[in-house]
């Protein structure tokens, strides 16, 4: 039992000893066996400085969002086109830190083959961009380095950019001014110019996960398709299209052009189809954020990549979810909110649009606060005159005699416009089944189709009432 017991004694001695002096047995055995010692970075750095110690070096960093990376990448190669670049290579992310002074402090960093990221703006091709990378050149005969390097160990992914320079060649001023060429490339943010974007979470190994940028295409809406009430429509346009039309001259003239409305009313009424048309009419000058309430923990950065790329758009949908009434709900996320639209600037070209169901749930620092909420919006259900005109636009092409649209919004009163939609969907379903040939509606298609979309209506869809019309 000694002898087993010694024998123990030993092997745990050795393995703590050889975990302790890893990084340096692993760092002569580098230098001795490993071929070309140029294949890791340490050794390739210590070279490039003339051996010199990592505190001996001046590095200057900055931090930057991921969402700015094509313009981050694409200034750092026109910064080193003219330059005499010695070595360029990806530098292995599998280390919980990357910075330049881990990679001069630790001996196991490798160079790695460069492999692009794929950059989706929303364009026929991707945008191809390197990350991970180090960049070792000579400006006159002073040695320089360049990282750039991603950082996924946050919730939000970042980007950091160290420069260094030896202390002693007094280049402090000229690594200063390369940070702010940067700064200032990023500012304007054109890739997702004019673009509509939202931020999505994508999963990744051991539960972490990683935020991307993913720009939409929506469908294209016309004035026409717009069945809403015409003082709605007055409201829409005044304080969005016209509002924008007298932007510049509001900003001439020194007076706030933030603005922030509220689209409210019962599910279905057409308010994201409404946001459809106004994204459209707006395409050519403004971005467009779209924010769920699920992705309200993002807030900071739509606004922050906002602000970049002004005049842009703020769409948050089903607000209530986040702005109840304080103390129904976590109130950080409201908070969160309330400060965003604060913070911003009174001649920021931002316009807020937040949209409910729920209005009287609404946090009063949110619906009755000018220069949070300048304007509510109600999108009521279709009156009659609505109901048929979105029979007759969602018929879509099929022909719907008007009596026979008439007749249909008599049945309807209560519906919404969703609801009506999905009774010419269905109704044009029946009349295929009946002649696929046809191209006319019959009485028999809607209201078979309305009969199907009624049954088990006591769970709450539409209730017969009087005159056999179907009311909510």
């Amino acid at each position: 039992m000694f002898v087993l017991a010694l024998i123990f004694v030993i092997l745990f001695a050795v393995f703590v000893t050889v975990d302790i002096f890893r990084p340096v047995i692993q760092e002569w055995m580098t230098s001795r066996f490993v071929q070309s010692a140029q294949s890791y970075v340490k050794p390739a750095l210590k070279k490039h400085f003339l051996g010199i110690e990592a505190d001996d070096l001046y590095i200057v960093s900055r931090s930057f969002q991921k969402m700015v990376q094509i313009e981050l990448y694409r200034e750092i190669q026109n910064f080193l086109k003219g330059k005499d670049v010695i070595r360029s290579g990806a530098i292995e992310s599998q280390f919980h830190s990357n910075r330049l002074n881990d990679c001069l402090m630790d001996s196991r960093r490798e160079f790695m083959p460069l492999k692009y990221n794929e950059v989706d703006i929303g364009e026929e091709k991707p945008i191809r961009c390197l990350n991970n990378v180090l960049y070792l050149w000579y400006e006159g005969s002073v040695p320089m380095a360049l990282l750039l390097i991603e950082d996924g160990s946050q919730q939000v992914q970042m980007l950091y950019v160290d420069i260094a320079v030896p202390k002693n060649c007094q280049a402090g001023p000229e690594i200063e001014q390369i940070m702010k060429r940067l700064e200032e490339a990023i500012k304007g943010c054109e890739s997702y110019k004019r673009k509509i974007i939202s931020f999505e979470s994508s999963s990744l190994n051991f539960g972490a996960s990683e935020t991307q940028i993913k720009v939409h295409h929506l469908r294209q809406v016309e004035r026409e398709q717009l069945i809403l009430p015409e003082k709605t429509i007055d409201l829409l346009e005044r304080n969005l299209l016209h509002f924008v039309e007298k932007r510049q001259l509001l900003k001439e003239r020194g007076l706030p052009t933030k603005k922030g409305l509220l689209f409210f009313g019962p599910p279905g009424t057409g308010k994201t189809h409404t946001l459809h048309y106004i994204i459209g009419q707006l395409k050519k000058e403004y971005t467009t954020f779209l924010i769920t309430a699920e992705q309200v923990e993002h807030l900071g950065m739509y606004c922050q990549l906002a602000r970049l790329v002004e005049p842009a758009i703020i769409i948050l949908e089903d607000v209530d979810i986040i702005a109840r009434s304080r103390g129904r709900v976590s109130e950080p996320a409201l908070n969160k909110l309330l400060n965003e639209m604060d913070g911003l600037k009174e001649d920021s070209d931002l316009i807020f649009l937040l949209t409910t169901n729920r209005p009287d749930n609404l946090e009063e620092a949110i619906r009755n606060r000018p220069g949070r909420i300048d304007q509510a919006i109600e999108f009521p259900k279709p009156d009659k005159t609505g109901r048929i005109k979105l029979a007759q636009l969602y018929a879509c092409g099929i022909e719907l005699a008007d009596a026979e649209a008439e007749a249909i919004a008599n049945r309807t009163e209560g519906a919404s416009a969703a609801f009506i939609k999905e009774l010419l969907r269905r109704s044009a379903q029946f009349l295929l089944e009946r002649d696929e040939k046809s191209l006319k509606f019959d009485t028999a298609d809607w209201e078979n189709a309305l009969k199907e979309m009624l049954t088990g209506s006591s769970f709450g869809v539409l209730q017969l009432g009087e005159e056999d019309r179907f009311i909510l």
